[in-house]
């Protein structure tokens, strides 16, 4: 009861901290920190401890070394017509956390979807023939398709190459190709 009735006090002093008192943001070595002031064109944060007052700064902080993507197993249809189950996988690193911290609203999501619409882009747009025998030439095909997809990410794509390339089975059972 008591604690019901003076609850609003905690919610006070809590208020009453994060708005008085600096808060403290590390930006790690591996990383690099975007500072958004009320008012102001965000700023890049070199490694380094900052302290900032919450109610007009926020700072995000972004890894920039080698990260792993992928792209789950989705069946598509290629240009002849064959349905294949194909997968990806990639490395990348952001290389300017200004523009893939400003420029999009949730930048992985962003990084994703160009992701998997490089490999719709060139299983759709080729043979099962070209896709299966030229493997090697494929997957810098694919490499370049995601360079090109990611260009206005801020990342830097390091590699691609398909981990599945298949047909798919189950549906040829079902009657589907």
């Amino acid at each position: 009861m008591i604690d019901q009735a003076l609850g609003w006090v905690g919610d006070l002093v809590r208020a009453l901290r994060e708005g008085l008192l600096p808060s403290m943001e590390v930006v790690l070595c591996t990383q690099a920190g975007v500072r958004y002031r009320r008012g102001k064109e965000p700023s890049l944060l070199d490694p380094g401890l900052y302290l900032y007052w919450a109610p007009f700064t926020d700072i995000n902080t972004h890894d920039t070394v080698q990260q792993p993507g992928q792209v789950e197993e989705q069946h598509l249809i290629s240009s002849d017509g064959v349905t294949l189950s194909v997968g990806m996988a990639y490395r990348y690193r952001i290389v300017c956390p200004l523009t893939w911290d400003r420029d999009h609203v949730d930048p992985e999501e962003s990084l994703e979807d160009a992701a998997q619409a490089a490999v719709r882009r060139l299983v759709v747009r080729s043979p099962m023939e070209r896709l299966r025998d030229h493997r090697s030439r494929l997957d810098d095909a694919l490499l370049a398709q995601i360079k090109k997809e990611t260009a206005d990410l801020g990342v830097e794509i390091l590699a691609a190459r398909f981990t599945s390339l298949a047909p798919a089975r189950v549906l040829a059972l079902l009657g589907v190709n």
